[in-house]
């Protein structure tokens, strides 16, 4: 039988907080909020967060680091869009910027733009516009100037012709 949030114990807010943690990586934030919504007492929160501390359990610099190399690698997504969905995950400003920071130097941009553009368009390099190319990277949250390589790595690819020289 559960413990109602308002009859919990020390031991009912760690055993929640562990089931948390069972199911996937999170911040010291999602968890706080997670025991939170479930109705816990903000200092039965605290204590059970400074427990997960002193066990190891909450780390968000690997955490953010493990999370920005999936986004990059894995979702093709650029620092801008990553920076920002971690902050949102409750990482703080500098440390999310200094995960990406590490995760790019293992995968630059302009690879994750190449990989984005590759499994969003394919092989229709023909029937897609330069402003397609340019809006849709800039929706994964790359930078200018990855922006800018990429869309004319692939206009010269279409065409044939670096777009940047006139003939």
């Amino acid at each position: 039988m559960r413990a109602k949030p308002e009859e919990a114990s020390d031991r009912t807010v760690l055993a929640a907080a562990y089931a948390i943690l069972a199911r996937s990586a999170h911040s010291r934030a999602q968890v706080r909020d997670k025991l939170a919504r479930k109705g816990f007492a903000a200092e039965l929160i605290e204590g059970c967060l400074k427990r997960l501390d002193g066990l190891g359990y909450l780390d968000d610099g690997q955490v953010a680091r493990r999370w920005a190399q999936v986004m990059l690698r894995d979702r093709c997504w650029g620092i801008l869009k990553a920076e920002q969905k971690l902050q949102q995950r409750g990482i703080i400003r500098d440390l999310a910027r200094q995960a990406v920071d590490e995760a790019q130097k293992e995968f630059p941009q302009i690879d994750g733009a190449r990989q984005a553009l590759a499994g969003r368009f394919g092989e229709q390099k023909v029937d897609v516009s330069l402003a397609k190319i340019v809006n849709f990277l800039r929706s994964r949250g790359f930078s200018g100037e990855v922006v800018y390589t990429a869309a004319r790595e692939w206009e010269q690819e279409k065409t044939g012709r670096d777009p940047g020289i006139e003939e």
